[in-house]
């Protein structure tokens, strides 16, 4: 085999390799864990940080970076659609592409600030194509605040589909 006959069985293996995507489990007790992982830039299209069941309180502001791919998008998932329960004072700002919260429950939870689930980190830097499927959303208010119960979303460029408010 020559050099360029070589060079194109690489290149074509390159392109039709499936992407190896990661999947990073957390559990309530990783809260720390996950915020780093959800924000260090190191996540890769594919990848998935699964939530096992359980109760994750207090997530504070935390950001979800990272580039997605139509075909393999990054998600931020319950392993059990409704039984990863997101509660307490919950900011989550989405940035980058072709990201995705799926199954998720905001329960009890709600903004320190402003929104509760952000499609931009900031105005600088916003979210193309992201989404957020299969999750709920219930009771979510602060109670120092005395506020009604309801979300606070910011969809931006986002799309959500199966919300349950």
């Amino acid at each position: 085999m020559n050099k360029k006959s070589f060079a194109s069985t690489i290149i074509a293996v390159i392109l039709v390799c499936p992407v190896l995507a990661v999947t990073h489990t957390f559990t309530p007790t990783d809260i720390d864990s996950l915020k780093v992982k959800m924000s260090d830039g190191s996540l890769q299209p594919g990848d998935t940080l699964l939530l096992q069941d359980g109760t994750y309180s207090h997530l504070g502001k935390v950001s979800f970076t990272g580039n997605g791919t139509t075909d393999y998008p990054i998600i931020l998932k319950a392993a059990n659609t409704g039984k990863a329960i997101i509660s307490g004072t919950t900011e989550i700002r989405m940035s980058g592409s072709y990201l995705q919260l799926e199954g998720l429950y905001f329960h009890k939870a709600w903004a320190s600030d402003f929104e509760m689930i952000e499609f931009q980190l900031d105005k600088e830097h916003p979210a193309t194509h992201c989404r957020i499927t299969r999750c709920a959303i219930d009771d979510c208010n602060d109670p120092a605040k005395g506020e009604k119960p309801g979300e606070e979303l910011k969809t931006g460029l986002g799309y959500m589909e199966t919300i349950i408010v």
